[in-house]
């Protein structure tokens, strides 16, 4: 009997509804090395979600407090829009998550599907509008007390 094929595998425990279970090594063929299809389960292990998971609902609702202001949507703000309102409100969501909450930009940018450099780009943008413009400063200050009613 011959290799059998990995889509073959696959697609069978993904029936079985077993697909998170499989375990292949691809070079494993080329090295010789025997080849496991199933994991062996980890006892007694608790998987921790990342802390960028862990702290989501706090994004979202600084996400869903920008996009009211701006009247766009978060799957705007998550998707590839370049539409003004969209990308300013990306911006600030931005800015917001990062200076005032403290969010690593990292988190920042899997939140909302942009690398790391973008998110620094749009913070210091925003930074620079609220450093030159009292016009931005007191829309940080109102978001800011959207955030957390009754604290400042």
């Amino acid at each position: 009997m011959g290799p059998v094929k990995t889509g073959f595998i696959t697609s069978v425990l993904k029936e079985y509804g077993l697909a998170d279970t499989l375990s292949y090594d691809p070079a494993a063929n080329l090295t010789g090395k025997e080849i496991s299809i199933l994991k062996q389960p980890e006892e007694n292990k608790v998987q921790k979600l990342p802390k960028w998971q862990r702290d989501h609902l706090k994004l979202e609702k600084i996400l869903d407090i920008v996009c009211r202001q701006y009247g766009v949507t978060p799957g705007a703000v998550c998707g590839p829009s370049r539409e003004q309102q969209t990308v300013l409100a990306r911006q600030l969501f931005a800015y917001l998550a990062s200076e005032l909450v403290g969010y690593a930009k990292a988190d920042i940018g899997r939140f909302v599907g942009r690398d790391d450099a973008t998110i620094m780009r749009a913070v210091a943008k925003i930074k620079e509008k609220v450093k030159t413009g009292p016009k931005w400063r007191a829309l940080v200050e109102e978001l800011r007390d959207a955030m957390w009613p009754g604290e400042s």
